[in-house]
């Protein structure tokens, strides 16, 4: 949050707005999964080094120099190490190099908040300075890409067509924007619809897309903040939009710990506009206030899920439908805790949804046996075997679980049998 604050300040000259942003950026509840969840220590390693670079650029900008161009590289290729999310980067640089830096000669705006004017660069220069950083993005397209390839959770286009993906991206673009004004409703996983997508929720937030494209393009001369803080919006989610699909998942509050900061700059500019052409400017601080106070709430909220794993699965389970995965978590987490009948529900639900989930048929074989309804759960045992017989790993677990709980006899069968798939297996073993 400093960072982006020293990197808006620098590049605007606006202290009040850019704290603004930043504090929007620091608080905002959908920013809570990038903090609280471990495994995203890596989009806040990447965001900062981000944002060390757009400071490098800001600096670059306004002293030409090898000093701050190698800045720039160097901290935008951390930031591709650190996690692939920052590959549009160089192309958000071009919306600050027309506002606020306003650098394109010959397209300054009505007016430019800088603290001292940049030097003015042509097209061909500034196209050309931004050479290195776009190799750069696309060898970690392509790294990332052939990583990626042939993980099992990247689905093929039999899997998501491509219609499917655009309708879901269309209608995510919306709802993440829908989110931001009121962020009550976050979970950790949102399942993705797929074919059954309603196509009136795809034909009004194409509707909504297009009509603010096209306002913030007509008043860019008079408001030169609504396009850059858009299309920034729009061009850094694209990585993220779910195009290339990853699992089962429709959208992630994450994606938008860095695309959120062009709606914040919409935000900050926006309102400070608005107190200036109306009689409100003895109550923007307050206005201010309240609403960084209403976030501080629910981002208090929000975090507050994220104390353990039932509670977080719990809370995802409540606010979205058909959300088999999370169900099966929920449910897993619970047989752990030696909840049975509790976790028997929740699995019973995933595979309602997603019968051919092997993993949730031997969870919930696991719960029945543990409450001793041997028949019900071998039931289970076996819907797993024919969805994933060929695998020696399942029948171990099967017979794992059956010797812990105490039958000893179906625990005997399921190793002979798993030591019989092994042997029988490729000779790679």
């Amino acid at each position: 949050a400093i960072l982006l604050f020293l990197a808006m300040q620098e590049m605007t000259g606006s202290m009040w707005r850019s704290g603004l942003v930043a504090a929007l950026f620091a608080i905002h509840p959908q920013h809570v999964e990038s903090v609280a969840w471990v495994a995203e220590r890596k989009d806040v390693l990447s965001t900062c080094f981000l944002l060390l670079s757009l400071w490098s650029y800001v600096r670059y900008a306004k002293r030409p120099g090898a000093l701050y161009y190698s800045l720039v590289v160097f901290f935008l290729g951390l930031s591709l190490m650190s996690k692939p999310m920052a590959v549009t980067f160089p192309f958000a640089l071009l919306l600050f190099d027309w506002w606020p830096l306003c650098r394109i000669a010959g397209m300054t705006p009505e007016y430019a908040e800088t603290i001292e004017k940049c030097p003015a660069v042509s097209w061909r220069m500034i196209l050309m300075e931004k050479i290195p950083l776009i190799l750069l993005a696309i060898g970690s397209i392509c790294l990332t890409l052939s990583f990626e390839s042939n993980l099992p959770w990247i689905m093929t286009l039999d899997d998501y067509p491509l219609w499917v993906r655009v309708a879901n991206a269309v209608v995510s673009y919306g709802t993440y924007l829908w989110k931001t004004v009121w962020p009550f409703s976050l979970a950790v996983f949102y399942p993705h619809p797929g074919t059954a997508i309603g196509i009136w929720k795809v034909a009004a937030a194409a509707l909504f897309l297009g009509g603010a494209t096209f306002a913030v393009i007509r008043w860019r001369i008079r408001f030169p903040y609504l396009p850059v803080g858009w299309l920034f919006y729009l061009g850094t989610l694209v990585p993220v939009i779910g195009l290339v699909q990853v699992s089962g998942l429709g959208m992630a509050d994450r994606f938008t710990y860095v695309p959120l900061i062009g709606i914040f700059m919409i935000a900050a500019w926006g309102g400070a506009e608005l107190a200036r052409r109306f009689p409100l400017r003895r109550y923007a601080p307050a206005a201010a206030v309240s609403v960084l106070l209403f976030l501080a709430i629910a981002a208090w909220v929000q975090a507050s899920y994220w104390k353990d794993s039932i509670t977080l699965y719990s809370r995802a389970v409540e606010i979205t439908e058909r959300n088999w995965t999370m169900e099966y978590n929920l449910g897993t987490e619970l047989l752990n805790a030696g909840k049975n009948a509790e976790a028997l529900v929740h699995l019973q639900e995933a595979l309602s949804v997603n019968p051919g989930d092997a993993s949730a048929h031997i969870n919930a074989g696991s719960a029945l046996l543990a409450e001793n309804r041997t028949e019900e759960a071998i039931g289970h045992f076996r819907a797993a075997l024919r969805i994933r017989g060929d695998d020696y790993k399942t029948w171990m677990k099967i017979a794992g679980i059956c010797s812990r709980l105490g039958k000893a006899e179906l625990a005997a069968q399921g190793y002979a049998e798993a030591e019989r798939r092994y042997r029988s297996g490729p000779r790679s073993r």
